[in-house]
């Protein structure tokens, strides 16, 4: 009996999880750019990092440029905000905001140090693919911008 309630278990739990959404990981090197050119968001000065494992499984997280200081968060639930932007392109597939999908978004500027020209950050989503309605799921994953992407973040448009 015993036996019969483990494997009782353990199915339900390999069901369970085979139920829910993947979660990428990425490694915080893996940054690759940050806008450097004029660029709006709503009408407002805004700036674009991009961040993944490749060119190909990349997100974009976009915020006003007067939002870049220290401290500064940000949270979405269903494209309720308009303070950010965010979208991943990952296997071959594009995921966005939607307000007609259980979506959120995360982003937080934990600090800035113009001495080091080093900027950390923290960003998590759940986007969803419109045409199919997959979530994509990107846990709290740490950015370290530096050097040439620190001044374009920093950059006075």
């Amino acid at each position: 009996m015993k036996k019969s309630i483990v494997s009782l278990g353990m199915l339900i739990g390999a069901i369970l999880s085979g139920c829910s959404e993947p979660e990428a990981a990425i490694n915080a090197s893996s940054m690759f750019s940050v806008s450097d050119y004029e660029y709006t968001m709503n009408d407002k000065q805004a700036v674009s990092i991009s961040f993944g494992e490749t060119q190909n499984n990349f997100c974009s997280a976009t915020i006003y440029r007067a939002s870049v200081a220290a401290g500064y968060e940000v949270s979405s639930q269903q494209k309720s905000s308009k303070d950010i932007s965010v979208d991943c392109n990952w296997s071959g597939k594009y995921y966005v905001q939607s307000s007609k999908h259980q979506t959120s978004v995360k982003f937080e500027m934990l600090s800035i140090d113009p001495k080091t020209k080093t900027a950390e950050a923290t960003v998590s989503v759940k986007l969803v693919e419109p045409s199919s309605g997959k979530y994509f799921k990107l846990g709290v994953t740490p950015l370290v911008i530096s050097g040439e992407h620190f001044d374009h973040l920093t950059k006075k448009m």
